[in-house]
């Protein structure tokens, strides 16, 4: 059983000895190939004369690490040997418009923006003044 532990922790050694660069070009490449507008909100669509193709701000990112150093005090096989490795990455899109291409030319059409109504807030707060108030009253009867 000894030599199948220390074939295991030569392998783990030889794995935490590659250059991180390598694992993170890696990542990289396959995140970034899947983060993009197609990915997310389909093909440009065609009706008649029209095109339409969406348009997304997509935002990735990804990040990882590794290590060595002794294994817990605890440890009684190999108390020298410690690694450790790992990776992780995100990716984000937000509908921003979509591009509507005719014969004639091209427009940039952008979609809302999901902002509250600057009076809908003021009149919520005068709500919440009145409940406020109601309550106080209540309470000092």
């Amino acid at each position: 059983m000894t030599t199948t532990v220390d074939a295991a922790m030569d392998q783990a050694r030889d794995a935490a000895a590659q250059p991180m660069d390598k694992v993170l070009d890696r990542l990289g490449e396959r995140v970034g190939a899947q983060a993009n507008v197609k990915a997310v909100f389909g093909e440009p669509m065609e009706r008649g004369d029209v095109t339409v193709i969406p348009v997304a701000r997509v935002r990735w990112g990804f990040g990882g690490g590794s290590g060595t150093g002794p294994a817990d005090k605890g440890a009684v096989d190999r108390p020298d040997a410690a690694s450790g490795t790992g990776a992780g990455a995100g990716v984000m899109a937000d509908p921003m418009g979509y591009l509507e291409v005719r014969s004639s030319g091209a427009a940039f059409v952008p979609l809302a923006t999901p902002y509250f109504n600057p009076l809908l807030i003021l009149a919520s707060g005068v709500a919440i003044s009145f409940v406020l108030r109601a309550l106080a009253r209540l309470i000092r009867g």
